[in-house]
């Protein structure tokens, strides 16, 4: 899979179910070995539920032995999963692979 899904520019609860919808949908036509791109350039705002998603689409990614990748993270975005003690996942999951 080469397509990038780009994330809301308001990340937050009130999105979480259809972007679910639409990340569950891309876990299921990713191959093992494979990866999926999710492009950040677009938010604005993240909170907990937003970043929760993202933990449990890289644990659903890692159970089919592939892994999430996040572009164009802004300093929001970068910022809060530092807030909530994510900076070692936001640096494996921006890593060049």
């Amino acid at each position: 899979m080469t397509e990038t899904f780009p994330l809301p520019a308001g990340f937050t609860i009130d999105v979480c179910p259809s972007v679910h919808a639409a990340l569950t949908a891309l876990v299921g036509v990713t191959d093992a070995g494979g990866m999926l791109t999710l492009d950040a350039a677009p938010v604005e705002r993240l909170t907990t539920p937003g970043i929760q998603l993202l933990c449990a689409l890289d644990k659903s990614l890692a159970a089919k032995q592939a892994a999430l990748k996040i572009v164009g993270a802004g300093e929001r975005f970068i910022d809060t999963c530092k807030i909530l003690g994510l900076k070692d996942h936001l640096q494996r999951w921006s890593e060049p692979t």
